[in-house]
């Protein structure tokens, strides 16, 4: 669910929801408004990324009927852009700053649960220190992303299904587009098993990242790849 602080709402962003729009535009959706200097870019994508509208901008745009009048939503950062984003706000936080008491980071993820992402990838955090976060959220490393096409998806996920028994996936994504590539999460841990509390160790996730990673979170100009 999504989550309330300090009177604004953070999204929960789900695995499968973040698979589903780690791609490129189809047709009738709109990009990145980082533009050109979208992280998908940066990612060896052919263009930016899908934008990420909030999860209450997406529950809006299906419950409108189809050829009503509405107001444009504003532009929004992709998925990608946004775990840049945050990152880059928390890691400089704890770095330099030590505290922000304004909410920064506007989406959360559930770290250690099964199915979902790894405590180890994911930024924890600290009781009684305001890091402009206060959920956890899978934190960006551009290397633990590979471009791939529709067709090296869906071979993919089968492949997957087929180890895992199941015959179909849980995955939402938009009708098979050969013109839509996208991004596989694939050094991004997935949990078997979902931690328990008494398994969520002070200090777990938390203080400065290493410096390869925080190397990673720089920005750089729209030509650079990491």
């Amino acid at each position: 669910m999504d989550a309330a602080i300090r009177g604004e709402t953070v999204d929960l962003f789900r695995r499968e929801d973040d698979d589903a729009m780690l791609r490129t535009p189809t047709a009738r959706e709109r990009s990145c408004i980082a533009g050109d200097e979208c992280e998908g870019v940066r990612l060896g994508m052919s263009g930016p990324l899908v934008e990420r509208p909030t999860n209450a901008e997406l529950a809006a745009s299906a419950s409108t009927a189809v050829g009503n009048d509405v107001e444009p939503l504003p532009g929004r950062l992709c998925v990608a852009c946004l775990r840049y984003w945050s990152s880059y706000v928390v890691v400089n936080v704890r770095r330099e700053l030590g505290y922000m008491e304004k909410v920064a980071v506007r989406y959360w993820t559930q770290a250690g649960v099964a199915g979902e992402y790894a405590l180890e990838q994911c930024f924890l955090p600290r009781a009684g220190v305001p890091e402009g976060f206060a959920v956890p959220f899978v934190y960006h490393i551009r290397s633990c992303y590979t471009p791939e096409t529709e067709e090296e998806r869906v071979a993919r996920v089968a492949r997957q299904q087929s180890l895992e028994g199941t015959g179909t996936t849980t995955t939402t994504t938009p009708a098979a587009d050969p013109t839509v590539s996208y991004l596989h999460q694939s050094g991004y841990a997935r949990p078997d098993v979902t931690v328990r509390t008494s398994d969520f160790r002070p200090g777990f996730g938390r203080g400065k990242l290493p410096y390869q990673q925080q190397r990673l979170l720089m920005p750089l100009p729209p030509s650079s790849r990491c």
